[in-house]
């Protein structure tokens, strides 16, 4: 019975020693790896994380309506859009034909993440719509958002 209860305190003892060293261990790791993530703003690790289209779709996000056509060669900014303006419809456009559609259509504004399909984006120029640029934290173009008059 004395061994029994030995046993069992050695084991809680080994326990408790594997658990101590465990936390020590990744509380080095955060503070060692991780320390670049901790001194940034919410906005900076953000902009880390998703890089420019991060503030292109807060600047989306800002407009006031609830559908928001997309003009990219890739749908990266359409399926981070849908995470991040979740309550807003998000359609992509890949050709001329669903552009045209989309401006005869009366809701919606169109944000245009550079590059983009010249085409596209020369279909849009010439039409009846308030151009914004949108740059990134570093000052470079990202694309454009095109609002309704």
């Amino acid at each position: 019975m004395k061994k029994l209860k030995l046993i069992i305190i050695f084991i809680f003892f080994l326990q408790l020693v594997f658990s101590i060293t465990r936390v020590g261990y990744y509380l080095s790791k955060v503070i060692i790896t991780d320390y670049k993530l901790l001194v940034l703003t919410d906005d900076q690790k953000r902009d880390q994380i998703y890089g420019a289209s991060y503030k292109f779709m807060m600047e989306a996000d800002k407009i006031d309506t609830d559908q928001l056509y997309i003009i990219s060669n890739d749908g990266k900014p359409y399926f981070l859009g849908r995470y991040l303006l979740y309550p807003k419809k998000l359609y992509l456009i890949s050709t001329n034909q669903e552009l045209k559609r989309a401006l005869h259509s009366e809701s919606g504004n169109f944000l245009v993440y550079l590059p983009a399909n010249q085409q596209l984006w020369q279909t849009l120029n010439g039409s009846v719509l308030k151009k914004k640029e949108v740059r990134s934290f570093d000052k470079e173009l990202i694309g454009y958002i095109y609002t309704r008059i």
